[in-house]
């Protein structure tokens, strides 16, 4: 359901206002606003507190004419500054007291439901609000009416006089106009209602006779004009203008339709539809191809393309070409630094079929043929050669057809010959204790110990050197390094017999802690720390594990 105009509704602050200006001074409306809080559902004391409105657009009243002591106030809210639809709900009035220069929101006039002010189309002002107030409190812009001396307005009093003012305006059309009348003797501001009358002169071409002429002037030519007619039969609205410097009425212009414009949008090609499409060519205007090699060298052409895509032909007469037949196909350029300098690739196809790839790189030009199909393996399912590959025509040995005493890496082999590499012979693990390691290796690290300790075997000796420190003082033993492990890794069969090493240490405190190693029944470097000691251990020992 469209939405229809509420009453004009006086504000608490309009009421203090003309209270406050009883026989000292006048009111001036100063500015109408479409307003975009939703005050649909206020009741009349909800509208009555309001002391200001949130608003879209604003418009300055202008006084219309003055007669027997009534003013007309008219404002026209339109489009022209409007980029996006919105919603409003009403238009509120502001008025100021001129004596103090205070301004309220004087009234406001609902609407029943939110309307849309759309927004203007290729600049041009295609919808607008117009209302039109007759009233006794307005002279020129000023509001003259002056609280009496026995007291003040009544808000009924008031609001009255402004509800009749504005629904004046809302209620036109008050009158109809006679048969054949003529549109250019409308000059006041009026609404007009025409019925079933073709007769109308100056009417736009094509009126059908139906509907309203809405003009505003001020009753002689001296000030432009402006009517609106509103064909109601053939759903057109068109305006036109009277220019008073020129005293000459414009054309009728009709107004679109919002679905016709939108249809015409629809097949219309804007500016911004156009910024990413493609704008270069990659054909000549008839079809035929971009790029035509009739002679010279192929490689200089291609070597010298800007950024794009082309189409090429190249004849048989052409040096520098992968094919003495004539080629046809395509290149991609994709950087371009100067004549002779660019990046690109692309695909060239002789007449014979054979088919090449072109690669250009900083003026370097190469085509490689791709493989001819027939003369290629062809798989018959997952890495399955139809046929048994051959080179120089003897056929590749399968895995099947293998010697059984061919060594493989899945399997335990056994070599009953020696094994050598480049005439040398390989070592086996038995033979590796003579292979002495003279790197430096870090003991295992434990979560006990502050362990900074390193070991080495060279020429049948363990060597160890580094320290130990616990990492707390409530006492304890850590074995840090497996000696038997570690030879039998490298090699070795067993130590030395007999080999032991221990040192004990006693701190400040009378608290003891040791170095402990004995092949004969543990075969690991050993440390013990009692309760209360945090000194450092230095472990460098010396351990035979050969003898050669």
């Amino acid at each position: 359901m469209p939405a229809t105009w509420g009453k004009n509704t006086l504000t608490n602050q309009a009421l203090t206002m003309m209270n406050q200006a009883l026989g000292i001074s006048a009111i001036t409306f100063i500015k109408a606003v479409t307003i975009t809080d939703d005050i649909t559902g206020d009741s009349v004391s909800q509208l009555q507190a309001l002391t200001s409105v949130n608003y879209k657009q604003s418009r300055t009243p202008k006084a219309i004419a003055t007669q027997d002591n009534k003013s007309r106030l008219g404002v026209t809210i339109d489009n022209s500054d409007v980029n996006e639809d919105y919603i409003y709900y009403g238009v509120g009035l502001y008025a100021k007291q001129n004596s103090t220069n205070q301004e309220v929101l004087f009234s406001v006039i609902p609407l029943t439901a939110g309307a849309t002010m759309i927004a203007k189309e290729n600049n041009a002002t295609t919808a607008s609000i117009y209302l039109d107030l007759y009233t006794d409190i307005v002279r020129g812009t000023q509001v003259t009416i002056m609280v009496s001396n026995s007291g003040t307005l009544s808000r009924e009093d008031v609001q009255q006089m402004i509800s009749q003012s504005i629904g004046n305006a809302l209620n036109y059309p008050n009158e109809t106009a006679s048969i054949g009348t003529d549109f250019n003797a409308i000059l006041d501001i009026s609404i007009t209602r025409i019925i079933n009358d073709t007769t109308v002169v100056n009417a736009p071409s094509g009126f059908s006779g139906t509907g309203y002429l809405t003009t505003i002037g001020s009753g002689d030519k001296t000030v432009p004009i402006m009517q609106t007619l509103d064909d109601t039969i053939n759903n057109i609205r068109s305006t036109r203008y009277f220019n008073s410097t020129t005293n000459v009425w414009s054309e009728w212009n009709a107004y679109a339709k919002t679905i016709d414009v939108n249809q015409q949008l629809d097949k219309k090609v804007n500016v911004n539809d156009t910024v990413n499409w493609q704008k270069q060519k990659i054909t000549a205007d008839d079809g035929s191809v971009l790029v035509n090699v009739p002679s010279g060298d192929l490689s200089n052409v291609i070597s010298n393309l800007t950024i794009g895509f082309y189409t090429l032909y190249c004849a048989t007469a052409v040096i520098n070409s992968p094919s003495i037949k004539a080629l046809r196909g395509f290149i991609h350029i994709t950087w371009y630094g100067s004549a002779g300098h660019n990046v690109g690739g692309g695909t060239l196809i002789d007449e014979d079929g054979i088919a090449y790839t072109v690669t250009a790189v900083q003026g370097v030009v190469a085509y490689k043929s791709l493989a001819d199909d027939l003369k290629v393996a062809h798989l018959s399912g997952a890495n399955n050669f139809e046929t048994v590959p051959t080179v120089d025509k003897n056929p590749l040995l399968l895995a099947n057809s293998l010697p059984s005493d061919l060594a493989r890496t899945g399997q335990d082999t056994n070599f009953t010959g020696k094994l050598q590499k480049s005439g040398i012979d390989v070592a086996t693990v038995n033979q590796l204790p003579v292979a002495d390691d003279s790197g430096w290796v870090a003991f295992p690290s434990n979560s006990n110990l502050y362990l900074n300790a390193y070991y080495k075997i060279f020429n049948g000796v363990l060597y160890t050197m580094g320290t130990a420190e616990p990492k707390n003082t409530n006492g304890t033993t850590e074995k840090i390094l497996n000696v038997q492990s570690i030879i039998s890794y490298r090699g070795y069969n067993s130590l030395s017999n007999d080999i032991q090493y221990h040192q004990n240490y006693q701190n400040s405190n009378g608290s003891e802690y040791y170095l402990d190693f004995n092949n004969s029944y543990s075969e690991e470097i050993t440390v013990g720390f009692g309760a209360g000691v945090d000194d450092v251990i230095g472990i460098n020992l010396t351990i035979p594990i050969h003898e050669k």
